[in-house]
């Protein structure tokens, strides 16, 4: 009879199967916390849908029938039955979003963030440490034994690859499950990208100690498949530090995408070694996934939905100095369609540089499908059956991309000699993406933007007059407050032919009132008797501007003695919508606070919607002015005022 005698000690023996063990396990429960995390949120939003869907039926049941049409007032007043618990209810509410989303903090570079989006980055760090260091005492007593923790952490940050994929996909699945623009995602993924150089660094660092000698040296091939693994991860890192990403944005693209190839690919051997490439191949096949998807869209927006082999082309119009409109005409498709406040990633290749040709950025769409300069509900079914439909993208030129395009439609205006006449380009359509609020559960809509982000508001207040022609009773919404800043008045003329048909089918069971303000030195402002617009003349040593008021205090004509720059501004949509009783114009900031508190007062006992959308400034004048009480904290909830806040704001991915 013969023994078998091992040559590793018993100890040995059972603290490695130990290790295996829980290095086999704690990946495992870090995805449970996750899936918790993610299901919490579902049924988060299955709760808010449930309360606004029954919100909007007792709202329905209370209202009057017989209210006149005309009477938006007697309309838009919510039954006075809020009761204590309602009022203790909102009261939390209110605080938990004062404290979470509306107070916001400096990181620099012109950027802020939220106490909610500091704190979900540290807390899943916290996490991943927490069970990368937990029980890893040997059995001879070894308090954080080296090789309880090594191995563990290279599992831990391979476990989380697919995670950090996910997060950064446009065709995002959690994105679809909570409701969570990915845009926002985009946070959690570069701080989980982090995370995971952290864990790497601690895997690293835990195996130089141990020695790269015999199986695990140097001169092993997946050994340096996981070193190239975590160099191109620390480089993706560095660079993508938002001071450099915003410096040098369209080469960390090219960067980036080239770079997690290269991490994907040499993990699947190193990651192999241990038995952990399960965990490699789904992030692979979902990062391919996410781009097989982007290539169809493209595909069939600019092919398949023409139903021809020439590519969308797109209108390009210089509205002025620094601004230009982009306008795709499109075929009515029910698998092309878009929500208001959505987005498509555009490219032009004629303003993409040789290197990068197609390259893709993201704007928001500034119409909705359906035209809706209509006047009763069997337009609305006609427009639907329209053949085509527009996509416009107001952008403003600052530099890589958009200088480029505004510099190559300035220049095909003025060798042709044509003015502002558009010009025709190719264009490639990625889209539509985003998670734009919803209007419905909501008494009261306040729409704040700044220059270019009226592309976002715009097209919410068009969806609420389409949406209250075609079915005003299935519309909650009974006021709009449409706020905008420009730095000159000429920018009115941007948005000017939609928004003066978007106020002329407004009907009587709709309140909307628009107020623009002028913020630039060189304006000039007229009004109508009928109207509150302040009129405004200031005289700029290089621009002058000559106001000639007719018997109707109108506009006639504002030009700049630089013939290069000279703008006609008379007659016209502009004109016709300074003239609208329901359009004021003053000059100066826009004191949002005054505002919102107006609002917020006009709202009392109702639900009121802010969505803002312009410079970080804004958005941080928005977010403070709701955190008063009076506004939007306790003070207005014991009033029975529940105030929502949607910021929409593209920095840089």
């Amino acid at each position: 009879m013969s023994t078998n005698v091992s040559t590793t000690p018993p100890s040995s023996a059972a603290d490695g199967a130990i290790r295996n063990g829980r290095e086999a396990l704690y990946p495992q429960e870090v995805w449970w916390m996750i899936s918790c995390t993610i299901a919490l949120l579902i049924s988060l939003r299955a709760i808010s849908w449930l309360w606004n869907y029954r919100k909007i039926h007792s709202i329905r049941q209370a209202s009057p029938t017989t209210t006149p049409a005309n009477d938006v007032e007697l309309q838009t007043k919510p039954p006075n039955n809020v009761n204590p618990l309602m009022k203790a209810g909102l009261s939390v509410l209110s605080l938990t979003r004062i404290l979470a989303f509306r107070f916001s903090y400096s990181i620099g570079y012109g950027s802020r963030i939220s106490l909610a989006e500091a704190l979900t980055p540290a807390a899943y760090l916290a996490a991943l440490l927490t069970w990368e260091l937990i029980n890893t005492r040997d059995l001879s007593g070894v308090e954080f034994s080296t090789k309880y923790w090594a191995n563990r952490a290279g599992a831990m940050a391979a476990s989380q690859l697919t995670f950090v994929v996910a997060l950064a996909g446009k065709n995002n699945i959690i994105s679809f499950l909570t409701g969570i623009s990915y845009e926002k995602l985009h946070i959690i993924h570069r701080a989980a990208a982090r995370s995971l150089l952290v864990l790497i660094f601690i895997h690293l660092s835990a195996r130089k100690k141990l020695g790269f000698v015999g199986d695990d040296s140097l001169t092993i091939g997946w050994i340096r498949c996981g070193i190239a693994a975590g160099s191109a991860l620390t480089t993706l890192v560095i660079l993508g530090n938002r001071y450099i990403r915003s410096k040098m944005y369209e080469g960390f693209l090219i960067i980036h995408h080239f770079f997690v190839l290269i991490i994907l690919c040499c993990l699947i051997p190193h990651a192999g070694s241990g038995g952990y490439a399960k965990f490699v191949w789904p992030a692979l096949l979902l990062w391919g996934l996410d781009r097989l998807l982007r290539l169809s869209r493209i595909i069939y927006s600019t092919y398949l939905q023409h139903r021809t082999s020439i590519p969308t082309k797109a209108s390009i119009e210089v509205l002025s100095s620094d601004a230009l409109r982009v306008t795709v005409t499109l075929r009515r498709s029910k698998l092309l369609h878009w929500r208001p406040g959505q987005s498509v990633h555009l490219c032009v290749p004629v303003a993409s540089p040789f290197w990068h040709p197609f390259e893709f950025h993201p704007f928001t769409i500034a119409t909705i499908p359906t035209d809706v300069s209509i006047a009763s509900k069997s337009d609305v079914e006609k427009a639907m059956h329209d053949d085509n439909m527009q996509m416009k993208f107001i952008i403003r030129a600052r530099d890589g991309f958009t200088a480029r395009l505004h510099h190559y439609a300035w220049d095909s205006a003025v060798n042709a000699g044509r003015g502002r006449d558009p010009r025709f380009v190719k264009a490639y359509l990625d889209g539509p993406y985003g998670a734009p609020p919803s209007v419905d559960a909501f008494q009261n809509l306040v729409c704040i933007a700044g220059g270019s982000g009226v592309s976002f508001t715009l097209p919410l207040l068009m969806d609420v007059v389409r949406r209250n022609i075609s079915n005003p009773q299935g519309l909650l919404c009974r006021r709009v407050l449409f706020v905008w800043s420009i730095r000159d008045i000429e920018d009115l003329d941007w948005i000017a032919s939609d928004l003066r048909k978007t106020l002329s089918s407004v009907s009587s069971s709709l309140e909307v009132e628009v107020c623009v303000f002028v913020t630039g030195t060189r304006r000039g402002i007229a009004m109508n008797s009928t109207t509150s617009v302040k009129e405004t003349v200031e005289i700029d040593t290089k621009n002058l501007l000559t106001l000639e008021k007719n018997a109707a205090d109108r506009v006639e004509e504002a030009q700049t003695s630089d013939s290069e720059h000279a703008t006609k501004f008379s007659g016209g949509d502009a004109d016709a919508l300074l003239r609208d009783r329901t359009v004021s114009v003053s000059s100066g900031r826009a004191q949002v606070t005054e505002i919102l508190a107006e609002e917020s007062r006009r709202s009392e006992g109702s639900s009121m919607l802010v969505c803002v959308s312009g410079p970080t400034s804004l958005a941080t004048s928005v977010r403070s002015a709701l955190c008063k009480s009076s506004i939007a904290g306790v003070g207005a909830a014991m009033r029975g005022t529940n105030v929502s806040l949607h910021v929409e704001g593209f920095a840089v991915a």
